[in-house]
């Protein structure tokens, strides 16, 4: 059996499991194949349009029923693709709150709040945009469902907080009024006070 069909039916595998993110050493440490072959193989996948390289060594594999976006939504592999940057993290600012129900507007960029810098990934399809925060563990988080399992996202009051503190990444102040008024739907003034105090 050639390398490209282990690949294949490995990647197979991981779509039954429900595993759509993964890096190319684990995967070739995993078949016993070289490095150069494991990233001949993963070329030639690319190619069809089987997978998609995101970052480094990390790769989302493309159901057939997305390979005309390119990827399958982020929720599907953005856990995997974190621990693959060794970086705790949770889904902030515009992303969370269209996820509170405040869908002002169609969130063209992933929001993602990280403790250190981090370059952001753009490629067809996706973009993903990080933003440094000192205070990272002191904010409030809840645990929303996402294709692939549970994902960290600010609460609705520390997502409001957020969007002050960054309103001028992501839109303006003006912009960011206009979500607040709808993510007030979801908030709470006690919880606020909360994460107000929690945060420097």
């Amino acid at each position: 059996m050639n390398h490209e069909k282990r690949f294949s039916d490995l990647l197979d595998d991981f779509q039954r499991r429900g595993l759509y993110g993964f890096e190319r050493s684990k995967v070739v440490g995993a078949l016993s194949v070289s490095s150069n072959a494991g990233a001949k193989s993963l070329s030639r996948l690319a190619d069809k349009g089987r997978v998609r390289r995101l970052r480094k060594d990390f790769h989302v594999i493309v159901p057939v029923e997305y390979t005309r976006q390119g990827l399958p939504p982020s929720d599907w592999f953005i856990e995997d693709l974190m621990r693959s940057l060794h970086l705790p993290y949770y889904i902030g600012l515009l992303s969370a709150a269209s996820m509170h129900g405040a869908a002002h507007q169609q969130v063209q960029q992933l929001q993602i709040i990280v403790p250190k810098q981090e370059r952001p990934i753009e490629v067809t399809g996706l973009s993903i945009r990080f933003f440094k925060k000192k205070d990272f563990a002191s904010t409030q988080l809840v645990s929303l469902k996402g294709h692939s399992g549970m994902l960290p996202v600010s609460s609705p009051e520390a997502t409001a907080l957020d969007l002050v503190r960054y309103a001028h990444q992501v839109g303006g102040l003006d912009s960011v009024i206009t979500v607040l008024s709808e993510l007030t739907e979801s908030m709470d003034s006690e919880r606020l006070v909360a994460a107000s105090k929690a945060e420097s």
